[in-house]
């Protein structure tokens, strides 16, 4: 027996609801659930607290609406995604030094800011050796590489000491150098990893005001010295370091000594107290460093 399939025209549905008396509905444009206020919808985003508002599924929740209307919300740029970073705390005295420190490099005479190309700002930095996670583009059926680590909690790392200074278009850089706080030492006893005899590089254990005193005079004045342009050798150079504990004083004797021995004027200083902003390598420099490094494969310290 054949079967019918009882599907009516839509050509026909408008004759058959008004024989039957049955309404058409609403008309075209007016049917559906009514839309949000925009106004009323971001005026009660904007009571909420910045606790409420860090993930999309969080705002939607607390404000009663799907996800779906965040992220419209999101793409019409209604709202915004900021990154907020945690900022120093600044007291009194450290606002006063800040202003102080910038009030220094302009000219009274002239009120034009300091080029400070007799600047050299040096920093430590921990330099990892691999992250827990890293992206790879491959093509199609090809095999993953395989990292493996005895733990990826304790992922080998080097403090690194780096001096910059401002460059001089095609005359010089800015690079002064990149040092690693690592000492080598002999092997005494043979093991599964390495025989008798053998030179390991290892990190310094403690760097402390010591060490940091002998890097300064040993790596960084010394390629101060051999890497600044002769014609501005004889004016005054600042090494800029901040406020950490192992960091040495300005007026210690051999970093004094050292930094006017052949006629060179080379002093250290202070910047201000909880003022990173104020060095160049806190704002990134040495984050680019990190990346570049991220680029290879990197196993042990002599790496």
């Amino acid at each position: 027996m054949a079967s019918y399939s009882m599907v009516m025209s839509p050509a026909l549905l408008p004759t058959f609801t008004a024989a039957a008396g049955v309404s058409q509905g609403k008309k075209k444009g007016r049917a559906g659930r009514k839309g949000y206020d925009k106004a009323a919808l971001l005026a009660s985003i904007q009571t909420l607290s910045p606790s409420k508002r860090t993930k999309i599924r969080t705002l939607a929740t607390a404000v009663g609406v799907s996800v779906d209307v965040v992220q419209r919300l999101l793409k019409a740029n209604a709202i915004v995604r900021h990154t907020n970073t945690i900022m120093p705390s600044l007291t009194d005295a450290n606002k006063t030094d800040r202003v102080r420190f910038a009030v220094s490099h302009v000219n009274p005479e002239t009120l034009v800011y300091d080029s400070m190309h007799d600047v050299v700002h040096i920093d430590e930095k921990w330099l990892n050796e691999d992250v827990d996670k890293r992206i790879y583009y491959l093509l199609s059926g090809e095999q993953p590489p395989e990292r493996r680590r005895k733990s990826k909690r304790f992922i080998g790392k080097t403090m690194f000491l780096a001096a910059v200074a401002r460059p001089w278009k095609c005359m010089f850089d800015g690079k002064i150098g990149l040092w690693p706080f690592v000492e080598e030492y002999v092997a005494k006893r043979n093991s599964k990893n390495r025989q008798k005899g053998t030179i390991l590089t290892v990190n310094i254990e403690v760097v402390n005001r010591d060490v940091y005193r002998q890097f300064l005079i040993d790596c960084v004045i010394s390629a101060i010295k051999m890497k600044w342009p002769a014609r501005d050798r004889h004016n005054t150079i600042y090494i800029q370091q901040d406020n950490t504990k192992p960091h040495v004083f300005p007026d210690d004797e051999a970093i004094v000594a050292a930094g006017q021995k052949n006629g060179w004027d080379i002093r250290l200083r202070f910047q201000p107290p909880n003022s990173p902003d104020c060095n160049v390598l806190d704002l990134g420099y040495i984050r680019a460093i990190q990346s570049l490094q991220y680029e290879q494969e990197i196993y042990r310290t002599d790496d």
